[in-house]
């Protein structure tokens, strides 16, 4: 597979991609029907890094590495963009994971564009409101603030709204969000968008 690759990819990497493989303890002699899940996925991700890409797309690349692997990833990944000037674009449903090493955040739904933006703005950008279901009229909106999506029980409703730093009324409890927080209630409201292109809530 490396001979392949270095044969149909002007400037590919040999030497670094076998010195990666090998550094993981994956065996050169072997051939890649005969390795684990594990150690193929690493071989398609030293291969695909190893063509030195501007852009390098990866699909679930750790849905098949232990979680020993996975930050290992990681640190490999953000420090091959940071040497290489190049953009990495990752595929996967681990958000806890992505968080700390993507800047930017696209989700798909449904088969369309739902959300879009820089991480940090998204999760800056929104909070969850806690509060007695009689505060929330369901009307789209706590205040001024936009909603995204609300989970009601006979006492309590929980609301993700597009933050506008404009107080509410002291019955809510405003809570900070996480990616996951944004990105699951988005998907739990197919209608609401966000992004610099995508229709606001």
């Amino acid at each position: 597979m490396i001979r392949f690759g270095a044969a149909t990819n002007a400037g590919f990497d040999t030497r670094g991609t076998t010195e990666r493989l090998r550094g993981l303890g994956i065996p050169l002699d072997r051939s890649v029907g005969r390795i684990s899940g594990g150690q193929r996925t690493q071989v398609a991700i030293a291969l695909a890094l190893g063509k030195r890409a501007d852009v390098v797309l990866l699909d679930e690349p750790m849905a098949d590495l232990d979680p020993l692997a996975r930050p290992a990833l990681l640190g490999e990944l953000m420090a091959t963009v940071e040497e290489r000037g190049c953009t990495v674009i990752l595929s996967s449903h681990v958000l806890a994971e992505l968080s700390d090493v993507c800047d930017s955040l696209l989700v798909v739904n449904e088969g369309s564009l739902q959300v879009s933006g820089q991480i940090e703005a998204l999760v800056n950008g929104h909070r969850l409101l806690v509060g007695p279901v009689e505060a929330y009229g369901g009307n789209g909106r706590v205040g001024v603030h936009p909603v995204v999506s609300a989970r009601t029980t006979e006492r309590q409703a929980t609301v993700l709204v597009r933050w506008r730093a404009e107080p509410v009324d002291p019955r809510w409890a405003v809570h900070e969000v996480t990616l996951s927080d944004v990105v699951f209630g988005y998907l739990r409201s197919p209608a609401a968008a966000a992004g610099p292109e995508l229709v606001a809530v």
